[in-house]
């Protein structure tokens, strides 16, 4: 992806980091956000090192646009 991106011309993407809440973020018993993925700190630094090498920019976003949609839920109390 990055190097089509590259090879666009493009110089920035959008990295959601919770898309829709149903896999991350991590959820305890209680309902409430306990943390974050195993990988998902490490996997962040790495793709915004791929993109550096590439002259792309990333922005993270912590929540997607999706969680709006009516037939996406997120794990609530």
């Amino acid at each position: 992806m990055l190097d089509e991106i590259a090879a666009a011309h493009g110089n920035t993407l959008r990295w959601w980091l919770h898309t829709m809440a149903t896999a991350s973020p991590l959820y305890g018993d209680d309902g409430k956000v306990s943390g974050l993925g195993e990988y998902e700190i490490e996997n962040l630094k790495r793709g915004i090192d791929l993109a550096y090498e590439r002259g792309i920019l990333v922005m993270p976003c912590l929540w997607s646009f999706d969680m709006l949609k009516a037939d996406q839920t997120a794990p609530v109390e």
